[in-house]
């Protein structure tokens, strides 16, 4: 039996809504990146860590100016702000649809349509169920079909 990459079976699960940030695949990560470490552009990297939130429940900004001067000291290294700040993120379980809020809230679509075409969204039917969303006639139970024929209500002898 030959031992290497060929010969182990490594398919990569695909990614959904529910997915943590720290299991999606390097190139998603490095594309958002690229575009947010970009110098000069509307919406950079200092935006998207000053939107990151301390957790799920409490919307206040993860990161303060101190820490803003040291992902400064990571670009002034080379090195992405971007990246180092979605690193520290994931330690705290954010998912695909965090990092989607996000960049939602900072107007940047482009990248929200990338991600999402990488990502496996639910059916609609799945997500309506999620959401208890799904229209009251499929919980009816269904009715058998009339018949066209009217039988008398009383015979008479």
């Amino acid at each position: 039996m030959a031992w290497g990459w060929g010969s182990i079976n490594t398919q990569r699960k695909k990614a959904t809504m529910q997915t943590y940030i720290r299991n999606l695949p390097y190139s998603v990560l490095k594309s958002i990146a690229d575009d947010l470490d970009v110098a000069g552009t509307a919406t950079n990297w200092r935006d998207f860590v000053l939107k990151i939130p301390r957790s799920q429940n409490d919307p206040e900004p993860r990161y303060d100016l101190q820490d803003i001067r040291r992902f400064e000291m990571i670009a002034g290294r080379g090195e992405s702000p971007t990246t180092a700040a979605l690193d520290a993120w994931s330690t705290t379980n954010a998912t695909v649809q965090d990092l989607i809020n996000l960049l939602n809230s900072l107007g940047l679509i482009s990248m929200v349509n990338e991600l999402k075409s990488k990502v496996m969204l639910p059916p609609a039917y799945e997500e309506a169920i999620n959401n208890n969303q799904l229209p009251t006639e499929l919980y009816q139970q269904p009715q058998p079909p009339r018949s066209q024929f009217n039988p008398p209500t009383c015979l008479s002898i």
